[in-house]
């Protein structure tokens, strides 16, 4: 069998043999493409010829197939040009008949928020119609205001059994806030676990858990026992630390719990110390720059006391303090010879501590004197003095002001600085309200400036004004009128303020008492009903109200009305200050009226008057506005009832 499968193969071989060896021509055909050739590169395909044999091989790009020409039209910043377009592949071919871009051919065909909307800074925005290109405006086009306004998106946090939902409204574009509505919290969905039976210290209870969120709870059934102490089982000593104590066991079942109470057999004994004992004491000697210290150790208990405290809290440790006595050997470690600073010396260690680095210098002669030596002359000029510099020859110095020598190698003599010569007035600075007038003037010759400030009595500050009203408004109260800021703009680092546009202080919220006193609930002032006691009006001096109570007012005598507590309808009634009458400057009018009423109130001082409308049946008028008050007319829409109350404390 082997041998029938050699000789076969050996058959083919002859016959390829043959085959080659007459001069076979391989006709190759395409049998396969590899990679398919595109417009602009070239593919690959396999060949085969009839014999068997295969080859591959690369096929040709097949090229662009470009369509019609297409005109790109010039922009104001792109040129124009012509091309075409390949229908295989949509490559563009090369540009031709270019046209130079040019602003004759802006685009005005895009509408742009050229100023944008900023909602966060309360900014309108400006849409404009634009150069689709560039951006540039159309300057026949138009311009559009777009006011801002929030654009807000809700979002919505669901509630659950363990925290309440909400819905918010915010922003999309700068986060402002808006409306927040809060969802009310869901109930537990509640679960019994079990329950716990009642305990010496604990109460009896059923536990729940939510099946939602597993949130546990209990809820209590029935209250804690409490313990159940046997009789005194054991005591203990008093030692050093702790007192002796009784310590008593609960009897009810499971319950391990001990009641000690202390002190029944003494208290602590206290430790016992004895610090000249060296059996009972750790001693570590002081050197002359390290504290030692002296560690007792209790006779009773035998406890090394480095960490305890005692009732005062002071450390059972006592410091040695360092001698700060240093011995200082005869062994030399440096020498240096005399200068013109310092004698000759030797210098010694001390040998107390090894960690001490405190040295002995021994002196012996003296030190040299200074050998100064003229080295050259300074010119004197305005800004700088002039002098002669000597150097000392025996120092170690390169004979300059520069020297590395130490203090005293130098000297400066004859010093002296001419004047300032070329001076000129550089500027000339006004008076402000907050700062006087001065002058600048400068040196010609070295640059320095320096400042010439006039007096106030020479030129005198200018008054505080040009105010800018601000948004810093005081509200009023029952004891001081509002007003708004105004801000001093006569020079911008100026903070004076004025106070303007007063506005009237609030009316008191006055309980009324029935002796005729009426008490601010806010600002405790008092005052006191005096229309009663007018018929007892007196040329001079105060009016007692009782054996306690006088008046601050003084009562002159009483001018019309001829009825002082009646107001006729849409009639004018005066209360005039005058000598001899009734001082109504500090006190306070209380009009009452059964029906609606309108009262206008004049009120008269100082030359000038102002007029006041109230709304109300029952009002406190308050004459606080000036303290001359000289005329009062008060005018009533119905009728109505007055009374005057002194200012009283």
């Amino acid at each position: 069998m082997k041998k029938r499968v050699l000789l076969l193969v050996l058959a083919v071989l002859a016959v390829m043999f043959a085959l080659v060896s007459c001069g076979h021509e391989h006709d190759f055909k395409q049998t396969e493409v590899i990679t398919a050739p595109t417009c602009d590169a070239a593919g690959k395909a396999k060949f085969v010829c009839d014999c068997g044999e295969s080859e591959e091989r690369e096929v040709a790009a097949i090229g662009h197939t470009f369509g019609e020409p297409i005109v790109q039209a010039p922009t104001c910043r792109h040129d124009g040009y012509t091309y075409k377009v390949c229908s295989v592949c949509n490559a563009e071919s090369e540009h031709t008949d270019v046209i130079k871009s040019d602003a004759k051919y802006h685009d005005f065909s895009e509408e742009r928020m050229t100023t944008p909307v900023d909602c966060g800074k309360q900014q309108n925005g400006i849409k404009e119609t634009v150069c689709s290109a560039c951006g540039e405006p159309d300057p026949n086009g138009k311009k559009e205001l777009v006011k801002w306004a929030h654009d807000y998106e809700e979002t919505k946090v669901e509630p659950t059994c363990s925290a309440p939902g909400s819905i918010s409204l915010v922003c999309k574009s700068c986060n402002a806030p808006g409306q927040t509505t809060i969802l009310d919290q869901l109930p537990h969905t509640e679960e019994k676990t079990g329950s716990s039976p009642a305990t010496c210290d604990t109460a009896g209870c059923d536990n729940y858990r939510c099946t939602v969120c597993g949130e546990t709870w209990s809820e209590e059934t029935s209250p804690a026992t409490g313990h159940n102490w046997s009789e005194e089982i054991s005591w203990n000593q008093p030692t050093c630390t702790l007192p002796g104590y009784d310590y008593y066991a609960c009897l009810n079942e499971g319950c391990t719990s001990q009641d000690i109470q202390p002190g029944q057999h003494g208290e602590a004994l206290g430790h016992q110390i004895d610090y000249a004992d060296a059996e009972y004491t750790i001693v570590v000697e002081p050197t002359c720059i390290t504290d030692g210290s002296n560690t007792p150790i209790c006779k009773r208990c035998n406890e090394t006391l480095d960490t305890e405290v005692d009732l005062d809290n002071q450390s059972y440790v006592r410091v040695l303090p360092a001698t700060g006595v240093h011995y200082v050997t005869d062994e030399k470690i440096s020498a240096k010879d005399a200068t013109c600073h310092e004698a000759a010396y030797e210098e010694f260690k001390c040998t107390t501590d090894a960690n001490c680095t405190e040295t002995e210098k021994r002196y012996s002669g003296e030190k040299l004197e200074h050998n100064f030596v003229y080295v050259k002359t300074v010119a004197p000029l305005c800004y700088a003095p002039g002098y002669d510099l000597y150097v000392c020859s025996l120092c170690e110095t390169d004979n300059t002001e520069s020297s590395t020598c130490e203090l005293g190698c130098v000297e400066h003599r004859n010093e002296k600085v001419v004047p300032h010569q070329k001076t000129t007035l550089k500027s000339e600075v006004a008076a402000t309200c907050c700062d006087q007038a001065y002058e600048i003037w400068e040196c010609g010759d070295c640059s320095q400036e320096w400042t010439f400030t006039y007096s106030v009595e020479e030129k005198p500050l200018l008054a505080h004004g040009n105010w800018l009203r601000t948004d810093d408004v005081v509200a009023p109260t029952c004891t001081t009128e509002g007003y708004t800021i105004y801000l001093c703009q006569n020079d911008p680092d100026c903070t004076a303020t004025d106070n303007q546009e007063y506005t009237r202080r609030t009316e008191h919220p006055f309980t009324e008492y029935i002796d005729g006193r009426i008490v601010c609930n806010v600002c405790n002032v008092t005052y006191r009903d005096i229309t009663t006691y007018i018929d007892e009006a007196v040329d001079s001096g105060k009016l007692d109200i009782d054996d306690s109570t006088s008046l601050d007012w003084e009562l002159k005598g009483y001018e019309n009305p001829d009825e002082p507590t009646a107001l006729v309808a849409n009639t004018a009634y005066t209360y005039t200050v005058t000598e001899g009458t009734l001082d109504i400057s500090k006190g306070i009018i209380k009009l009452s009226s059964e029906a609606q009423a309108t009262y206008t109130i004049v009120v008269e001082y100082n030359g000038t008057s102002k007029t006041y409308t109230v709304d109300s049946a029952n009002v406190f008028f308050d004459l606080y506005e000036n303290e001359n008050v000289t005329k009062v007319t008060i005018t009533a829409t119905a009728a109505a009832t007055v009374a005057l109350y002194a200012y009283e404390g």
